[in-house]
Formats: structure tokens, C-alpha cells, sequence
């Protein structure tokens, strides 16, 4: 890596205040006094009034490295790609009058999304045939990257009255009602799903209520694993131990772990649970999938760390961090983009569309007018992917020994229950010998109806979800597949085509108007293109997304264009790494996996030994003029065992 360090000192009168909405220089502080005193007195009443409104951010230089707030990505749009950057549009809203959940073509509610989730995929349980539980641990992995949770705890949480007596006129709610005939839960006494409308710029008084509302997003919407580091500088750097380049850590059976004493562990079940991550963003601690990945990228970060301060013993802690980081982020985007998106998207799809390239070179696809942003239509249609999660989690040993069995729903924000009975041990496992759910017209009972656990009585996921596209404002099926150049369906009967008869007779049912179908509802039940596991819209609308991840990304790991870029053979060595490799060095008791772990265990891909698991050579990191000692020249390999 052609890697400098500019340490710049940046006192808070040199920082340019930016609307957080519209991305544009506030001119308040040039109108203050010369005065730092009436400057700073002037910004602290600003932050009180609007604290999600602005963001300050130092001057950028072309000829830095990543920001870990992510500021200063793109240099026109300097806020772009930090927290409160806003959702991206891939069309206009369509919501009813004054902000409102998006009606019928008629001016009609649309119809209850309990009761047409049902009746379009039903509970079930079926294993997929093919893949494992990585798939979805993945998935979620980056929907926690780059959406935050705040609306969620605010229904689990905060506004839990929206089902009570007068709550549905709170103009914060949107409950779901529970027809009594409902099969599922007829005979729980249980009529009302309580759920709330996001939180906008427009609620905060960020953005004028003229416009459409738009919901905020407090994570930064760049592939940069901000739910382990932090979503901004105060996150990132409480979680470093400012030594070596590592993040602050405490060790249990010989592992690094992130440390103690995050508050949200809700579902910690005292007095043997009391582990709570409290890292740079306590996010971590969410659905399992997130925390395991997490935790792999965890230990990852501090492993590179500490091969590259004993390889290069002159460069100091914020070099070491930022290297390793820079390292880290390319190892998880890689694995994301050329081996779990293939799977999903289909690899053929995903070339053509210049998405993934086969070279050993350079790609310098970056675009500064494409601004670093993630779009709200792939939040919400991504959701898909609860489709494929299994609700019980498989426990093995590393021989390959069924132990236990766990209802997946029980473990959200409950990550203390990790370090006790060897439950990380059994669950690594579990996540590349267990199969996901299959890719059908079903959802895990787990999942539809209890997704919350304990948090909830009763939640189903994929009815919270359509009435999620609702409340932003997504327009109707048909538009989506209009705006991705595909056939649309001028009556229900079209919908056949590419869609199963028993779900189109149900959306025909539900519906006035084939006009009416929601982006989500008609994405469920698309039939999946030839290799892949998603249909066209849903294959369209996430290739518009990986494709703005890699252009609008001025740091992406495959360009040369800043100075801080891998070179040839550093890039080389980074496309070695797969989700196996990963597990191998940081996953707990894994002496063996098979090499494409997000695929299940077959007579072409069978579990071997981890050291047949290509892993990454070091050497092209070490840096010269650090005049190393002779016993630090044969660090070639990522030690597979981590002693700490």
C-alpha cells in the first residue's frame, strides 16, 4: 500500500458546518463575529437547536486518507457518506396527503399487510438445498453497516402504545392489525402489531414539511463495517486502545473479545449473562448474524494490526490503525462483492453489469458526481432476505456433531448468552453446516411470527416490512419494474408470467388496481432468474446499489486514484480472502470449514483442514525503510490460531 499519514491539527473553529439534508455549506458561521469565543458560543446554541440537523466537518485535503467519519469521501459533496447522510431515491415518492402512508390508486387504504403476507407466503419450515446460514448472517451484516436500529428501539422500546385504546391517532404510529381470523394467531388473543413510522428530517425540523418526509439514517451508507468501528470519530475512537494500532479489547478462552458494558443488551438473561459489546457502536450487539460477523471483523482488525506493527516497527498507532482498517474493510468488501453477491445475484449478472471484474489489476470506476449515498428502495426491498432466515440455530461441534437446537428470535440483543455453554463455539459452526431456509414462498414461524423474541409478544417481520415501503413513500410495483426496463403488467393476469398462479390469484384478491401492488409484496414472489436467488426487480435494484457503493466510493479497495491505494500485488494478496478464511483465523474451535462456506458442505466442496484455505502473504505490506530485524522477515501468513 502506498500508505502516508497526514496528521493534521484541526481546532473546531476550522470546521465548515453542513446541512445535514441538503448536503450544503451553512452560511451562519459567516456572518459570526471574527471573535473564536462569539464563533464557538454561536455553534454550541446551533448544535442544541438542530443536533441531527448539521454536521461540522474539517477542511478536506485530496491527499488524505479515509476519514473514519466518513466526511470527506466525496470532495464536492464533503458530508456524503457520513452519519445523517440521506437515503437516495431511485424514484419519487408517492405518499397520500401531508406525508402519509402511500394509498390505493382510488385514494383507498391499501390492503392489511398481516393479512396479505399470509395469505402470499405462509409459515413454514423448509431447508434450503444449497446454501448455509452465512448467507443471511452476511445479509444482515450489511444491513447494519449501512441502516441504523433507532426506529426499531423506538417501537420496541419508546412509542409501545400504538396498539392501545387511541394509539392508532398517534400520528408517530401505524399499527398492524391482526384479522381474528388470522391462522396463525386466532387463538392468541393478539389483534394489534404494534409498529411506528420512521424518524424524519422533517419531524426533527431538519428539512422543511413541504417536502415529502425522508427518513433519517444515523449510520454512515458505505460498505465501512461502521456497526463494529464506530458511525462516527467519537464511536471510532472510543474504540481504540490507542496502542499499535488496535481496537480496546478483553480476552475470554484465549480470544479477543470487543469489551464489557453496553446497556442494550435488553435480553441478557441474569446473573450468567452480563456481556454486552462496547465497542466503537453498540449496535454490534443486534440480530446473531451481526454479532458473529462482527466479531470475526473484530478480531481481524487487531490480528492485521499486529502483523504490521511487528513487520514495520517504525510506524506508529495511527498509522498501524488506519492501515489495518483500510485492510479490514477491503477484506469484507471483497468477500461481499465476489463471493457472497454471486450467489445471490448470479455471477454472469453481475460481470455484465460491471458490478464484479475478472482482473488481477486496478478497476478505476470511481465517479465524484455519483454521490456516496445507499438507497431507501434497497433498504426496504432487501428485506427480502428474512425469506431465507432459518428460525433455530444449530449447534455442532468442530467435528461436525449435532449438540443443541436454539430459536434464533431468543438471542437479538442478548449477546452475553454467547460466552456461556460454548454457545459462540457451537453457533460458528452451526453458521457454515446449517442450512438457511429455503428460497420459497415460505417463512420460519420464528421469523414471521416472533421475530422480536422476548422484546415482542408477537412480531412478523415481512408485514412490518411491507408497511415500512409504505410509510416511505415507495411507489407501486409496476413502477419499479417500469424503471428497470421490464415487461409491467397492464392486469393481474400479466403477472403470471413471472410469478407463481397461487400468489397472483392472491394479489388479485387484495388489490383494486394492478397499479397498487407494493414494491415488496410482488418482489416475495417473483420467481429467482436462472442462477440466482432473487427475481429481476429485486436483481435490478441491488445492482444499482453495488454499483454506487464501488463508484461513489473514492477509498473502494480496487482503484488507484488516491495515494493511499493497494498497490498491484497488496490487491492481489486481498482477493485470496473468503468467508472461510475468515472464520478460520477468527472463528471460535475452527480447525476445519469447506472453502466456499456460504455454500453447504458437498462432494465438491468438503470440509478441510484450514490450512488448505488459501490465506493472505503479508510480505507485500512490509515497509523497507522500517530497517526490520532479520526475525521479523518471515512473517508471510495470517496465523491461523490467535494468542494473545
Amino acid at each position: 500500500m502506498k500508505y502516508f499519514v497526514i496528521l493534521v491539527t484541526l481546532s473546531r473553529v476550522s470546521c465548515i458546518i453542513y446541512d445535514t439534508f441538503t448536503g450544503r455549506e451553512v452560511a451562519l458561521q459567516r456572518r459570526m463575529s471574527n471573535s473564536t469565543q462569539d464563533l464557538l458560543d454561536g455553534l454550541s446554541l446551533f448544535y442544541q437547536i438542530r443536533p441531527w440537523c448539521t454536521i461540522d466537518v474539517p477542511e478536506c485535503s485530496p491527499y488524505e486518507p479515509r476519514r473514519v467519519d466518513g466526511t470527506c469521501n466525496n470532495l464536492r459533496f464533503p458530508t456524503r457518506g457520513a452519519t445523517f447522510t440521506p437515503y437516495h431515491r431511485l424514484l419519487p415518492p408517492n405518499h397520500s396527503t401531508f406525508g402519509g402512508l402511500r394509498t390505493s390508486t382510488s385514494g383507498e387504504p391499501l390492503p392489511n399487510a398481516r393479512k396479505l403476507r399470509v395469505s402470499l407466503i405462509s409459515d413454514g419450515r423448509v431447508h434450503n438445498k444449497y446454501y448455509t446460514q452465512l448467507v443471511t448472517n452476511q445479509l444482515l451484516m450489511i444491513t447494519g453497516d449501512i441502516t441504523s436500529a433507532h426506529d426499531t428501539i423506538n417501537y420496541i422500546v419508546v412509542t409501545t402504545t400504538c396498539c392501545f385504546p387511541g394509539g392508532a391517532l398517534n400520528p408517530t404510529c401505524m399499527p398492524i392489525e391482526v384479522p381474528f381470523n388470522d391462522i396463525h394467531l386466532r387463538e392468541s388473543g393478539i389483534r394489534c402489531l404494534n409498529l411506528t413510522r420512521a424518524l424524519t428530517y422533517q419531524r426533527f425540523g431538519c428539512a422543511p414539511i413541504s417536502l415529502p418526509p425522508e427518513r433519517i439514517n444515523t449510520s454512515p451508507p458505505l460498505l465501512d463495517i461502521s456497526n463494529m468501528y464506530g458511525i462516527n470519530s467519537i464511536g471510532v475512537d472510543q474504540s481504540r486502545l490507542k496502542v499499535d494500532g488496535l481496537l480496546r479489547f478483553e480476552v475470554d478462552k484465549g480470544k479477543e473479545w470487543p469489551p464489557n458494558g453496553a446497556p442494550i443488551c435488553l435480553a441478557n438473561e441474569l446473573p450468567q449473562e452480563t456481556y454486552c459489546y462496547n465497542g466503537g457502536n453498540p449496535g454490534l450487539n443486534a440480530p446473531l448474524g451481526i454479532q458473529l460477523v462482527g466479531l470475526w471483523h473484530f478480531r481481524s482488525h487487531n490480528q492485521i494490526a499486529r502483523i504490521l506493527a511487528q513487520m514495520n516497527p517504525c510506524w506508529g498507532d495511527e498509522r498501524l490503525f488506519l492501515t489495518a482498517r483500510d485492510i479490514n474493510l477491503a477484506l469484507y468488501q471483497h468477500i461481499t462483492y465476489y463471493e457472497l453477491m454471486p450467489e445471490v445475484l448470479g455471477y454472469k449478472l453481475l460481470l455484465k453489469n460491471q458490478v464484479i471484474y475478472e482482473t488481477n489489476g486496478h478497476v478505476d470506476d470511481y465517479d465524484d458526481s455519483v454521490e456516496p449515498r445507499v438507497s431507501i428502495e434497497y433498504v426496504i426491498a432487501t428485506r427480502w432476505f428474512h425469506t431465507l432466515q432459518e428460525g433455530r440455530l444449530q449447534l455442532f461441534d468442530n467435528q461436525g456433531k449435532f449438540l443443541n437446537e436454539l430459536d434464533m428470535t431468543d438471542y437479538t440483543l442478548r449477546t452475553g448468552a454467547l460466552r456461556v455453554n460454548n454457545t459462540v463455539e457451537g453457533v460458528t459452526q452451526g453458521a457454515f453446516r446449517e442450512p438457511c431456509a429455503g428460497n420459497d414462498l415460505y417463512v420460519d414461524p420464528e421469523i414471521g411470527e416472533r421475530i422480536l423474541g422476548p422484546l415482542q409478544r408477537a412480531s412478523d417481520v415481512s408485514s412490518s416490512d411491507i408497511m415500512k415501503g409504505r410509510d416511505v413513500g415507495l411507489p407501486s410495483y409496476n413502477r419499479y419494474r417500469e424503471l428497470c426496463h421490464l415487461p409491467i403488467a397492464n392486469t393481474f393476469d400479466d403477472l403470471y408470467q413471472w410469478m407463481p398462479k397461487d400468489q397472483v390469484d392472491v394479489i388479485s384478491r387484495s388489490y383494486e388496481s394492478v397499479e397498487d401492488v407494493d414494491l415488496l409484496a410482488g418482489i416475495m414472489v417473483e420467481r429467482p432468474l436462472p442462477g440466482a436467488m432473487v427475481g429481476p426487480t429485486l436483481a435490478c435494484i441491488m445492482i444499482d446499489q453495488l454499483l454506487r457503493w464501488r463508484r461513489s466510493d473514492r477509498f473502494w479497495y480496487e482503484n488507484s486514484i488516491h495515494a493511499g491505494s493497494f498497490t498491484q500485488e497488496q490487491l492481489y494478496e486481498i482477493r485470496k480472502m473468503t468467508i472461510a478464511r475468515l472464520i478460520c483465523d477468527h472463528g471460535d474451535s475452527v480447525d476445519s470449514i469447506q472453502p466456499y462456506a456460504f455454500v453447504l458442505p458437498n462432494y465438491r466442496n468438503e470440509i478441510t483442514d484450514c490450512s488448505n484455505i488459501p490465506a493472505l502473504n503479508w510480505d507485500v505490506w512490509r515497509d523497507s525503510s522500517c530497517n526490520n530485524n532479520p526475525q521479523n522477515s518471515t512473517i508471510t501468513q495470517l496465523n491461523t490460531t490467535q494468542n494473545v
